[in-house]
């Protein structure tokens, strides 16, 4: 008799600590206002309102795998919301959340088929070695910065000459009166500082328009409850371009107040 009371009195003071056991916390996830609304949407074919709802759901409680669960499924399966870095992040906080999820196998050749599609336009190879192709582009976007940055410098220069003389523009004459050779175009004014080799060239404002430039990247600032997904579908990207702009960035483990390069959109 005393050994059955000291049960009851364990078994008391385990659910005083740990609260209601798996079952019923997995059953409180589904009745999440926001999960119940994300089955509705999935289930009349609404996927980006799906994926919404169960972000929502998150928010609410971030430790829901059910909603990880939903997620995964959704980026990984339904093209008009296909993700696969998404579908790999949900597909593992779920693992990481309920590793004895009876679909765990399932889940895990999944996250295998999402990195191989990922690595499959590089060819066969580990996808950790994505890695170098995203180094690869960001090597390739700083060259084009210096030659965006070179392009801006002539134009400086440029516009520097043909305002020098303080009475409008002045161009070459060509094939003037007389018929003789265009003219040589005039020598700035004393006035005008030449630009020295040492200046660095001025660069256009984040988002504002340059003649001959295209736009330079912007940056956000994470906020509480945003992602890699988010963030970029407010950018009106996709979180893989978001994710090879910010190579040092781990999507798993990013931060409020993580500054993020945002690329311009293709």
């Amino acid at each position: 008799m005393a050994f059955i009371r000291l049960m009851l009195l364990a078994l008391a003071t385990c659910l005083l600590w740990t609260g209601c056991p798996p079952a019923d916390r997995k059953a409180d996830e589904t009745k999440d206002k926001w999960y119940v609304l994300g089955e509705s949407r999935q289930n009349s074919m609404d996927y980006k309102g799906a994926v919404e709802a169960f972000l929502k759901a998150l928010e609410t409680n971030p430790h829901s795998a059910s909603a990880h669960k939903k997620l995964g499924i959704l980026y990984d399966r339904e093209e008009e919301v296909r993700d696969y870095w998404a579908a790999i992040y949900h597909y593992r906080r779920l693992l990481a959340l309920r590793p004895d999820d009876q679909h765990a196998d399932i889940i895990k050749d999944a996250i295998q088929n999402c990195q191989q599609e990922l690595a499959g336009d590089v060819g066969p190879i580990a996808v950790d070695q994505v890695t170098a192709r995203i180094l690869e582009e960001r090597d390739a976007l700083g060259q084009e910065l210096t030659k965006l940055r070179e392009e801006n410098r002539k134009l400086t220069e440029a516009l520097a000459q043909a305002g020098g003389g303080g009475g409008g523009v002045n161009l070459p004459v060509l094939n003037g009166a007389g018929g003789g050779q265009p003219s040589q175009p005039p020598r700035p004014e004393p006035t005008v500082m030449p630009r020295q080799p040492s200046e660095a060239p001025a660069l256009p404002r984040a988002g504002a328009a340059n003649p001959g430039t295209a736009t330079r990247p912007t940056t956000h600032v994470v906020q509480q409850g945003e992602n890699l997904y988010r963030i970029a579908t407010r950018y009106g990207l996709k979180a893989e371009d978001l994710q090879r702009a910010n190579p040092h960035v781990n999507a798993r483990t990013m931060r409020v107040g993580t500054i993020l390069k945002i690329p311009p959109a293709r």
